[in-house]
């Protein structure tokens, strides 16, 4: 069972589709990385436009 899932393995590691795989997650890594630091810069413009939304339904 092992020694079969061990193959499975070295095969995919040969094969393009790793490679493929391997970039998408360096891709998804490196927006993920991006967005967060980001976040700080939009969440004070959001903080007060939502503060802004709240007080003009504010009686």
């Amino acid at each position: 069972m092992v020694k079969r899932q061990i193959t499975k393995l070295r095969r995919f590691a040969d094969s393009e589709r790793a490679a493929v795989a391997l970039e998408y997650g360096l891709i998804a890594a490196a927006m993920a990385v991006a967005i967060i630091a980001g976040m700080p810069a939009v969440s004070s413009g959001v903080t007060d436009t939502f503060g802004r939304i709240a007080a003009a339904f504010t009686p």
